[in-house]
């Protein structure tokens, strides 16, 4: 079982080191060695019943488990059954710098008490250095967004947006993933292409080149589309429960918005056909498959059986005839 030490006892030996004189290590191992043993196992630098011996230095040696054969000596696998790390011995030599741990988890006391949190002061001033770069780093493109006539806060509170609403899970504190309860499938599809494209430019050319007119432009539509993202899907499922299918078999004509090819197996064969989603006038979206000559964005007059579909302002076409292409893609 592991022993507890108190953050006062820990203070006490970081002072009884510092009063005996870092260098004279004897001393202060000899007149604190019951304490040492206990801070090690404490703070789990070395296992319970541990022998340790301590140098003139005051660094504490050990043996510890070997990590490459668990401390084995060796495996069926291995030539000779012979681990080549430990030489069979199933340990290894280890050593711990009893001034520098007893320093550094004092530093930690005092900083926490101090409300610097329980950091080191060589962590405080590495925070301090990382934060200053990033505060240069935001303030670079800052800069660079009111230069281009855009609102870095404006920017950086749509990728917020973005990260609550987008992804099917997060991370909690401690590393550990789970639903997101606001997770919106609808927004991720819409809005995902123009957030990698945007956060590109922002994240990665703003900073050391500056925006162009054309990337200011791509970044602004970009936070208007995602502030605005829940109405418009709102409002396009309100205009499609709007549309009116009519089903039956008769002559509809539309614009062709989508392509894409399909393998369809018919008993041991297959083959590759081509399907087409087509707009008609009244906003109505019908998919089906092509058998006329056609690209996206050419007007198409096809007859063929329509049906509606499960989502609202969709349905599907099936034995197409007659297809043409009334007008071609300008």
């Amino acid at each position: 079982m592991t022993n507890q030490i108190s953050d006062n006892q820990v203070i006490e030996l970081r002072d009884a080191i510092k009063s005996a004189g870092i260098k004279n290590a004897s001393v202060w191992v000899e007149a604190n060695k019951t304490t040492i043993v206990e801070f090690l196992d404490a703070k789990c630098l070395v296992s319970a019943g541990t022998k340790v011996h301590f140098d003139s230095n005051g660094v504490g040696h050990y043996s510890e488990g070997c990590g490459r054969c668990g401390g084995r000596g060796g495996l069926k696998c291995w030539p000779g059954f012979t681990c080549f790390s430990c030489g069979g011995s199933g340990t290894k030599p280890a050593r711990v710098f009893v001034w520098s741990e007893v320093r550094q988890e004092a530093e930690r006391i005092e900083n926490e008490s101090a409300g610097k949190g329980r950091h080191t002061n060589k962590d405080l001033r590495d925070m301090a250095k990382a934060e200053a770069a990033w505060q240069k780093t935001i303030n670079a493109r800052r800069s660079a967004f009111d230069a281009a006539g855009l609102d870095w806060d404006r920017f950086d509170a749509a990728v917020c947006l973005f990260n609550k609403v987008a992804w099917d899970t997060i991370t909690d504190d401690f590393g550990r993933e789970q639903d997101n309860e606001h997770f919106n499938q609808e927004i991720r599809d819409m809005t995902i292409r123009g957030m990698r494209i945007a956060t590109d430019i922002a994240y990665n050319k703003a900073e050391k080149y500056g925006l162009s007119e054309k990337q200011a432009e791509v970044i602004g539509r970009w936070v208007v589309q995602m502030e605005n993202a829940e109405q418009t899907i709102a409002d396009r499922k309100a205009a499609a429960a709007a549309i009116n299918i009519e089903e039956g078999r008769y002559e509809f004509e539309g614009v062709v918005i989508w392509q894409g090819t399909v393998e369809q197996k018919f008993g041991y064969n297959s083959r590759i056909v081509t399907k087409v989603g087509i707009k008609l006038e009244s906003g109505a979206v019908l998919f089906g498959t092509q058998n006329f000559t056609a690209v996206k964005g050419d007007r198409v007059r096809v007859t063929a059986t329509v049906s509606k579909s499960q989502k609202a302002g969709t349905g599907n076409f099936k034995r197409p005839s007659k297809g043409a292409v009334v007008a071609e893609a300008a």
